[in-house]
């Protein structure tokens, strides 16, 4: 009788997916928000010293991850940080500042409620997100829906190199922006430089148009989904969280944002659409795959 083997590859890519979707979320949770500020998190001297015996302290000692007192550590390192970088912070640092809170908030209840108080504040952290998000670009006195602010973001930010490329912008002009760029900044060698002129072409102003109003439409209809809170809104929302997080972080590299909306995302999932959450995590794995330096391997990037 023929003996059937299985490798041990396979054998670890078994248990681990099987691992993976049978921990229960109160574990989960938590290890990914660690994850987040280990890797995503402040870049202050000691919120990385903090943050990195903070990290091996709760991976010798698991049960830390459902002490209150541990993320209110955090949110006291993530505060201080915010308050001291405040004028250059990225957005998403401030949303897993509120993390930190909520988990310290959830911890502190009794068990039976902690996993309801984290997706009830994960909702209202996501709907919040959108919605004020909308709010700003639709009500602020700085234009946006003009698409001026995605054509300075397209010139000057050249992680969206990539993204122009594909469009067919001239990669040459694009780097010579940025060196036109860092000259003003710098006032390089001493010259008496005030002002520069960059490469702009119609279609840059097109895309930029475009990316405005598909931001604005898919915040707007995620918050909307999410603020009623029924079976099939909860699935439309979670199908459009989704698709934002999957194609909004391959031109737009600012994993952390992403992580931590998936996160939130898988919590919210516990609420109506348990199932969904395992796409969340598959969102994070597909974020990891994004940070690959693919990039440098195409041709004329």
């Amino acid at each position: 009788m023929p003996i059937q083997t299985t490798s041990p590859e396979a054998i670890s890519l078994k248990a681990f997916l099987h691992r993976l979707t049978t921990m229960r979320p109160l574990d989960i949770i938590p290890l990914l928000i660690l994850f987040i500020l280990l890797f995503y998190g402040y870049s202050t001297w000691f919120a990385k010293m903090a943050t990195m015996f903070l990290a091996i302290t709760a991976l010798l000692y698991r049960e830390l991850l459902r002490d209150p007192r541990y993320w209110l550590v955090f949110a006291c390192i993530s505060g201080f940080s915010i308050l001291d970088h405040w004028h250059q912070i990225d957005n998403h640092k401030f949303l897993l500042s509120y993390v930190t809170i909520m988990l310290f908030c959830a911890f502190s209840a009794s068990p039976a409620n902690q996993l309801k108080i984290i997706a009830g504040n994960a909702r209202l952290l996501i709907i919040l997100l959108m919605g004020m998000s909308v709010f700003w670009k639709l009500y602020s006195s700085d234009p946006y829906l003009d698409g001026s602010f995605f054509e300075y973001t397209f010139i000057v930010d050249e992680r969206f190199n990539v993204f122009l490329g594909v469009f067919g912008i001239d990669m040459k002009q694009l780097a010579s922006n940025h060196i036109a760029i860092f000259n003003l900044k710098q006032a390089y060698l001493g010259q008496d430089l005030s002002s520069i002129q960059v490469y702009s072409p119609p279609l840059l102003k097109t895309l930029a148009w475009l990316t405005g109003w598909w931001v604005v439409i898919i915040e707007l209809i995620i918050a909307v989904f999410f603020m009623f809170r029924t079976p099939l809104m909860d699935k439309l929302g979670h199908w459009s969280l989704l698709f934002f997080i999957v194609t909004t972080y391959v031109p737009a590299p600012v994993y952390g944002f992403g992580w931590t909306l998936s996160v939130l995302g898988y919590a919210v999932s516990q609420t109506y659409w348990k199932d969904y959450g395992r796409w969340y995590l598959l969102c994070i794995l597909l974020l990891i795959i994004y940070e690959i330096p693919w990039r440098i391997y195409i041709p004329g990037f």
